[in-house]
Order: structure tokens, then sequence, then C-alpha cells
């Protein structure tokens, strides 16, 4: 028997034929989706042809001193495709190239066709084996896998089907290839991994489960009830029966809106316009309707997504993890090459980090690292979202480097995937607008049809411009005004740009605070990223249960401004965007409880900027509205905003950053990461200048090189767990002697307790002996005196003394 698989304890086997026809089985499920599953069941078929060579079997069998990597097997497979059914037009035949370039690939992930060096990278890596090695390989395989007509069958079917997806794309041009190969591949390496799991498990591989009209009607059924609950409480006041009533109408256009067919929609409701459980109950309906098979919710921030999942979780009265997956970074990473891929295998299982969940709410960075980072564990998820409901809140949020891909990874997801798509904001930015790779929306696209004048019965704020009696404020004046607003109304929300911002305008504001009696102070609370998120669900907590009569500022970064269901007397908002001033007077008033309030816009000449380069140019298109506002409020209908006030910043704003929308990775880059992905110009004419091929490669994309360089944000944190309450019991189970079963489990119930540390300030504490590596190997801790009960992670452990 020819092995694929060996398990080492008690050396049961898989044969190659027996991984082979599994895979081929599961990738032709995903491939169906989209109608490609003759191709994804063809390269699940042929993947590892390669372990049919004599050299890999010794391997297996431990009769070679071959060490693991070593033997190439990938690039069999690959070399068949091309050698049987290119007839002659090596790298010409696009259907060819498609499958053997994900065969070739699915060891360590997608290769460059053409690398940024004008070099061959896939006909390189097709050539590798030894011509008699190939040969055999083949032989073998065929008596002991699939014959030649099996395989020319299989072939046949396959390039039918790529040939009718590419004259489906033909108009995504290059990019619409680069997303396509990405869905086989991710069929053939979820298939691949899967099966490789199950072997080492022990199990059996199973179809992932599908939800049905009757699953999908259940939890729609369980949120109605949720929300005819919420309707009998009473109302505190007539402004809050009248938000109820609009959050109601917004709800129940959602519902009805279900009906309509697949398509890219915009949910354009108003801050405290209830979008959340709006956009859940059409998600819910849409996949009852069109037997939808994942809803998923993609989500700005990770500081705000457990409160977000919670919210769904109550609402749907469902707790299993299997039905509602959580999914943002966890603590446990990196040294993964020192694990065998059965070990990374067990515990991407135990995490859940499949995609399979009916719903799954995750984070920005993780919906786009899926499509586009370089690792197999993101872009094996892929083919999850096809046939989908996709809701993204905050839409505004988007880097603006990632818009060009974004933009043409969703009209792919909708017009080739089925996918469903909404767009959720108060602050809807024009992506449909983009110039050359726009947003394709549905017609007509908005969900809430009478959104403007939605918008105009939920105003109950309003937005006033500090800047044009005080061009500029300190953190001192800052701290001042503030006080000075706080004698009139008892409950005030500061929302700055930066952590350092924060922490200056908390302790003045301490100051003020202590010179009262204890009968008149105020709870005064910071809420930044230095805190781990458990305690700042539970300053949040706090603020919810503040007493009426007692008095309360809360000093922030802009993480509160999204998912934060808190409602303040005044808000006073360090200038940014106007997208972010029209978050930040979500939390004003929310509820239309007292009349119309008002919302300060003020600019800090302390806060440094200089390194938040995205902040700092929507501050400037801010700044150039407010001048036209000034001038001509009428305009604007003299509400700066409305959504003619926010559609001009942003037309400012991604006018001023059109160039930047296709992702400049380096300065040195003399193509951006969308040029690379799909024409690859540069190293193209890099490549044919040398070449002497007389017929060239279909597929030109640096898929690798692409997929190092790309990240959603420049995080280069690492990830520390505090001793915050249950934080420090945690530290010292993992500090201790537990299993590695033991120690995924606790890590992930550590998640909350846990800070993300850039590299300057990691630097630091590091030369102070402020942190510590605990046994389970991989997880740093911090010592209690540099986690301070009202900053938290700080500097200089002698602070945590001297501060109040």
């Amino acid at each position: 028997m020819l092995i694929a698989h060996k398990e080492e304890l008690t050396e049961r086997q898989q044969s190659v034929r027996e991984h082979c026809d599994n895979v081929e089985l599961l990738a032709r499920a995903y491939g169906s989706k989209i109608g490609v599953d003759a191709a994804a069941g063809l390269i699940g078929k042929v993947h590892d042809m390669g372990k049919c060579k004599q050299e890999f079997q010794n391997y297996i069998l431990g009769i070679s001193n071959a060490k693991r990597g070593e033997i190439n097997h990938a690039a069999c497979g690959a070399r068949y495709l091309e050698e049987t059914y290119a007839l002659g037009e090596y790298g010409g035949n696009l259907p060819v190239q498609m499958l053997a370039l994900a065969v070739e690939s699915h060891h360590a992930g997608l290769i460059d066709c053409i690398s940024t060096k004008g070099e061959n990278t896939y006909q390189n890596g097709v050539w590798k084996d030894a011509e008699a090695q190939f040969q055999a390989a083949v032989q073998t395989y065929h008596q002991e896998c699939a014959g030649e007509a099996e395989l020319k069958q299989a072939f046949e079917q396959a390039a039918v089907q790529l040939e009718e997806k590419m004259r489906e794309i033909q108009h995504m041009g290059a990019f619409g290839k680069h997303l396509l190969e990405k869905y086989l591949f991710s069929c053939l390496i979820d298939a691949d991994r899967y099966d490789t799991y199950c072997f080492a498990a022990g199990i059996e591989p199973k179809p992932d489960f599908k939800p049905d009209r009757a699953f999908w009607r259940t939890y729609l059924e369980r949120l109605e009830a949720a929300l005819e609950d919420m309707a009998k409480q009473q109302p505190k006041s007539e402004g809050e029966q009248k938000v109820r009533q609009l959050r109601q109408e917004i709800s129940d256009s959602c519902r009805a809106w279900a009906k309509r067919e697949p398509g890219v929609y915009q949910l354009y409701v108003p801050t405290g316009g209830g979008k959340t459980l709006s956009s859940l109950r059409y998600a819910l309906a849409h996949c009852m309707e069109y037997e939808k098979e994942h809803i998923f919710y993609v989500i700005p921030y990770q500081t705000i997504i457990e409160q977000t999942v919670q919210e769904i979780r109550d609402k749907l009265g469902e707790d299993d993890e299997t039905i509602i997956l959580e999914h943002h970074a966890n603590v446990i990473h990196g040294a993964e090459e020192e694990k065998t891929e059965e070990e990374i295998q067990k515990q991407y299982e135990r995490l859940t980090e499949r995609w399979t969940s009916p719903v799954i709410v995750t984070t920005m960075v993780q919906f786009l690292n899926t499509l586009f980072a370089g690792k197999t564990r993101n872009l094996r998820r892929m083919h999850q979202l096809a046939n989908s409901v996709i809701i993204f809140d905050e839409i505004q949020s988007i880097p603006v480097k990632c818009i060009h891909m974004f933009n043409e990874a969703v009209n792919f997801l909708s017009e080739v995937c089925h996918a469903t798509v909404v767009l959720c904001t108060a602050t809807q930015p024009k992506l449909e607008g983009v110039e050359e790779h726009s947003l394709r929306l549905a017609q007509p696209a908005q969900i809430v049809e009478d959104y403007l004048d939605k918008f105009r019965q939920l105003s109950r704020v309003k937005l006033v411009d500090t800047t044009r009696w005080k061009p500029t404020m300190t953190y001192e004046d800052a701290a001042d005004f503030v006080w000075e607003k706080h004698q009139a109304l008892p409950h005030v929300l500061v929302v700055v740009n930066t952590k350092a911002a924060a922490k200056e305008i908390y302790q003045r504001l301490q100051e003020k605070n202590q010179m009262l009696p204890a009968e008149e102070a105020a709870d005064i609370i910071l809420l930044t990223t230095s805190l781990c998120a458990a305690d700042r669900l539970e300053r949040l907590d706090a603020i919810k249960k503040t007493p009426a009569g007692k008095k309360l500022i809360c000093v922030s970064t802009q993480l509160i401004e999204c998912g934060v269901d808190l409602s303040f007397d005044c808000v006073v908002r360090s200038l940014a965007g106007l997208d972010n001033a029209a978050q930040s007077a979500g939390r004003c008033n929310r509820h239309g409880e007292m009349g119309c309030r008002e919302v300060y816009l003020v600019k800090l000449c302390e806060e440094k900027l200089n390194k938040l380069p995205d902040i700092q140019k929507a501050q400037e298109s801010c700044e150039r509205v407010l001048r036209e506002f000034a001038k001509k409020p009428e305009y604007f209908g003299g509400d700066l905003l409305s959504p003619k006030a926010i559609a001009c910043y942003y037309h400012y704003y991604y006018h001023e950053r059109k160039n930047e929308m296709g992702y400049w990775a380096e300065k040195s880059d003399r193509e951006t990461l969308f040029d690379m992905l799909s024409d690859n110009e540069t190293a193209w004419r890099a490549y044919t200048h040398e070449s002497k091929q007389q017929t060239l490669p279909a597929m030109r994309q640096a898929f690798a090189e692409a997929g190092v360089k790309f990240h959603v944000i420049e995080d280069n944190t690492t990830t520390v767990l505090v001793p915050f309450k249950k934080g420090e019991e945690y530290i010292l189970q993992l500090n201790g002697q537990c299993s590695p079963e033991e120690a995924v489990k606790l890590a992930r119930r550590a998640q909350r307790y846990t800070v993300q540390i850039y590299p300057g300030d990691w630097n630091e504490l590091e030369k102070k002996g402020a942190l510590y590596q605990l046994n389970c190997g991989n997880i740093w801790a911090l010592h209690d005196e540099y986690y301070d009960s009202e900053l938290g992670v700080v500097q200089d452990a002698a602070l945590k003394e001297m501060i109040f």
C-alpha cells in the first residue's frame, strides 16, 4: 500500500488513494457552491501524486535519512497536468495552469507565477522532479489511485467549468482570475488539511453542516420573540418612544427586504438606529428565504467583538460556539513551524477556525486576511464565504489602502460566489463611486429606502465646531472645557485620537475632581486599549449602571465609537474625520431622552498624529467641510451630520487618497499589491525581456509576495497576558504543569485578559523585567506592578503607587 500519512504512536496508515479520494470528495463539495466542483475535485484527486515516488515512501516508512519537508511531493501532480493536458501550450493554457498552480502550491501556500524579480516561479517549480522519478510516480499512481481515462474525463469536465467561469468573470480582469485561483486553492487546502486532521484524530471526515430553512426559521423566531419583549418595555420619555418607533420601522424594512434576491446592499441608518439587530433580522430571514449557509458579521475592532457576540447570543438564545462562533486573534500564536502538521490541525480544529459554524462574528482583519494574507490557515476559509450573508458593520472603517482590493473582492463574492453583502453604517462611504475599482451595488441598494427622512427624524444632537472661536486647545484647555460642560450636564464623554491624549486629559480631570467633597465628586473613567478587554467591559458596565443622580465623565479613545450602547448628556470629540464625529455623536442622547444635545469638536494641538496618517488626513478633510459649512450651512441642510455633509467629507477624503487605494506595501515598490495580484506588469516586463519562451504563462500574479506584504493594519504588536483579576489565576495555571490540551483551553478563556503591546513599549518593558514567558512556551505575561488599576499597562512600576 502506498502511504500518504502514518500515525506515529499506533502506526496506523492512510493510503494515498484513500486520502486523495477523500480530498476529492470534500473539495468537490466546496467547489460546487460556485460551479467548479469538477475542477476542485480534480486537483484534490491528483494533489498528492508525488507521494507515489519511491523516495517519499522510503521517507514515510522511516527507511531513509530524509527530514520533514525535504522531499517535494507537490510538483508531480502539477507537472502531470501540464504535460498531459496543455497540449504543447506550456503555460499558455489557462485552465491547466490554474489547476496545476493549486496543486504545486498545496504544501506551502500559493506561489508566485512571475516573481517581482521577473522569475517564472511557477515553471521552475513544475519541473523539479527528475524524469525517471516523475514517470515512475505517474505509472504507480495510475495503478494504485486513478487511471488515465478517469483523469482525462475529470479534466475535460474541469476545463469546461473553468472556461465558463472565466467568461463569467471576464469583466473583472486579471484580479478576478486571481480570486478564482484562490477559491480553488481554498477548496483544496481545506479538504487536504481537514482529511489529514481526521486521520490523525481517528475519525471519519464528513461534509460540513448546511443549515436548512427550518434551522434559520428557528433562530429567526427566537429573535422576533426577543424583539417583541424589548418592545413591551415602557419608554422613559416621549423622545425615547419616538426613537423606538423609528428603530421598529428600520427593523421592519430589513425584514421585508430579506425577500429580495441576493446582491450588495446598504443599510444606511443613523447612529442609535438599531442596525445590529435589524441587520441580524434581515440576515436570518434572507438565509431562510434563499437557503444560505452562513451569516458573517464583520466588525471593525476587536475591542467590541465580545459585546456584539454576547448581544447576538442573548437575542438568539444560543451559547454553543458550533452555532455562533466568535473568531479573532487569540493568545496562542507563533512557533507553528516547530509543530507537526497533525498538531497544527488539531489545534486549528479545537479553536474552530474553519468557519463551519452557521453564524460567525469576526473582525475586518480576519475577513481581509482570509482573502489576501499569504498563510494557508487564512485562505483555507475562503470557500466558506460562498452562498452566505456577509454583514459589514461600520463599513467606513475599511482602511483606505485596501479599498480597491476590498471592492473587487466583494464584487467577486456577490457575482461569482452568490454571497449577499450588507454594508452597515451611519456614515456610508461612497465605495460605489471609487474610480476604476468601484463597488457594484444592487439597484435599488438602500434597504431603508426613506433613510434621509429617518436621519431627520432621528436627529438628537447638534455638532458644534469650537475651532471657529478657539482654533486649538491644549490638554489643559480641553480639561477645563470638559469640566465647564460637566457643571451643567452630569454625564459627559470625551473621545480623543490617542492613548497619550486620553491619559493626559484623564489625569487633569482627576486633579480637578479631587478638589471636590466626596459627595460632589464625579466618577471619572478611562477607556483605552492599554486595558485588557475584561477591564474595559467592567468599566463599560459601570457606566451603564451609573445612578441617574451620580456625576460621570468618561475619557476614551475611539474604541467607544462603535458597537457600544451608551448614552451621555454631552460629548466632546477631538477632531478627526467627520465619520468619527458622527460615531461619537451616537453616544450622546442615544435614545432621544433629552431633546437635542450638543457634541463639541475640539482640535488638540498637543495630540501627536504624525504616526497616524489616516487620522491626520481625515482631520484635514473634515476641516475643509467645517470651513464650507461655516460659509454656507444651508447647503448641508444646517446639519453637519447630514448625509450630504458626510458625502462631501468622503468626496474630499477619497479624492485626496485615490492613489493610495491599491495598497502600496513599501515606498520602494514599483507596483501596488492590487497590481501584483492582477497583471503584475512590472514583473511581467522583466520576465518577457529575459525569457525566450515561445508561449507565455497565462497567469502572472505574484501571489506569495503579495501575501507576505499584506497587513490590514501595520500591527506588529505582541500579546501579553495581564494580572487583572482572573487573569492572575490564568497566569498561574498556564505557568504551572498543564497539558497542551489544557493550555489551549486556558489560553482561549484568557483572551479577554490580554493587551496588545507595540514593539517600542515591549522593548522598554522587557528592559525593566516587566515581562516573562510562561511554562506553556509561547505565552507572555506581565508582572503585577506594571498593570495599574486606573491606567492599565504602564511603563513605570513606580507610577502605579504615585497615581492619585
